[in-house]
């Protein structure tokens, strides 16, 4: 059977939903229980150069960093010189 679950806004990875009566059946009783559905949300690795671009702006909205393309590794020597 399908079950359409309705992810909130904002839902990050690990987050788990709850499906009210679409789980299994208990065993002595044939109600069911409710179906617990862990999000695994991917983030993509390749962008294309809009892509990049929307979501540089979007972070300014939101005051968050965004990773410039510099890996830790990187920064600690910059660091050090």
């Amino acid at each position: 059977d399908e079950v359409e679950v309705q992810i909130p806004r904002g839902s990050q990875h690990g987050d788990v939903c709850k499906v009210v009566g679409e789980g299994l059946p208990r065993l002595r009783g044939g109600r069911r229980g409710n179906l617990l559905v862990v999000l695994m949300i991917e983030v993509p690795k390749k962008l294309t150069e809009h892509q990049e671009e929307l979501l540089r702006a979007y972070a300014e909205t939101e005051d968050k960093d965004v990773a410039d393309g510099r890996t830790l590794w990187d920064r600690i020597k910059e660091s050090l010189t």
